[in-house]
């Protein structure tokens, strides 16, 4: 199945896939299209996008760091 991410209120057909094939329960399933809005500004306020994206201080002790090394962009014969 293909859902349209540019179609109204895709989540809700999403959650929808997702229940019929997989047993997902979701409010969005039986939520009213005028409502998904809202309920999706206040949802997405709640998710710690910081965190997730790496911006927050509880991350920089997690991260993978490369260590500063020399790149050859040529090969040998300098090209």
């Amino acid at each position: 199945m293909i859902i349209q991410m540019s179609a109204g209120y895709w989540p809700k057909q999403v959650a929808k896939v997702l229940n019929q094939t997989l047993g997902f329960k979701h409010e969005l399933i039986h939520m009213d299209d005028d409502q998904i809005e809202d309920y999706l500004v206040k949802a997405i306020r709640q998710v710690p996008l910081e965190e997730f994206i790496g911006l927050s201080e509880n991350f920089t002790q997690n991260a993978v760091r490369e260590e500063a090394g020399q790149y050859n962009l040529f090969d040998e014969n300098g090209c």
